[in-house]
């Protein structure tokens, strides 16, 4: 059976409607499972009339004794899409986790995107955008270890404000207090540059290094 819920809270100054939700739990001896499903998610600020509506929101969750897992989300609105998984092992009861991992894709129509934002934050100065942006990450640390984070770039057709920047590809990787940038390449139809063995540090003071490659760029029409 599916229900609508309203919601509304102060301190963040939001309310919102969910509606048309599914709930469905599981419980079996070794595992507690919960799959929630909406075809509409409406929030609005308390003090203006806009409202920023996501569309299908799928997920599904299993607690275990020692684990917790998000098996599956999906967010999407018109051509925009985020899906991910997330895990976390040890002592869920006390919080203290030996191992966590999270991973996820984010595709982003900038021009709908864009829209949306201005709707909820109508002061906000954006430049005119347009293209689209796809990200993959995965992120995951162990227990006596530091974080680790991998991410893929990729946009198509970008375009900030006057600007063609045209197609970006970056593969980046951090450990360590370190960033670095194992790619990175942009092609636009006036040329295209690559960073070759980019590597910033994040540390006391932020060092940054880098070889610029450029071929076939006409910088007066950039």
């Amino acid at each position: 059976q599916k229900a609508s819920v309203r919601f509304r809270n102060d301190d963040t100054n939001l309310s919102g409607e969910v509606r048309e939700l599914e709930i469905f739990v599981e419980h079996s001896a070794k595992a507690l499972s919960l799959s929630v499903k909406t075809p509409s998610i409406t929030l609005k600020k308390l003090d203006a009339s806009a409202r920023v509506t996501m569309v299908a929101l799928e997920s599904e969750m299993i607690l275990e004794k020692n684990s917790f897992q998000v098996a599956s989300l999906k967010i999407h609105k018109g051509d925009s899409i985020i899906m991910g998984t997330g895990l976390v092992e040890g002592q869920i009861k006390n919080l203290k986790f030996t191992r966590k991992q999270a991973k996820a894709r984010v595709l982003v129509e900038l021009e709908d995107a864009q829209v949306w934002t201005k709707e909820f934050f109508p002061n906000l100065e954006i430049p005119a955008l347009k293209g689209i942006v796809d990200i993959n990450f995965l992120a995951k640390q162990n227990e006596s270890s530091a974080p680790e984070v991998e991410a893929e770039v990729h946009t198509k057709n970008l375009k900030i404000a006057n600007f063609g920047i045209g197609q970006v590809e970056s593969k980046v990787a951090y450990n360590n207090e370190n960033l670095r940038l194992i790619d990175f390449q942009i092609r636009n139809p006036f040329g295209n540059i690559s960073l070759v063995s980019p590597e910033i540090t994040l540390k006391d003071n932020y060092d940054f290094s880098a070889t610029v490659e450029a071929s076939d760029v006409e910088l007066g029409r950039l």
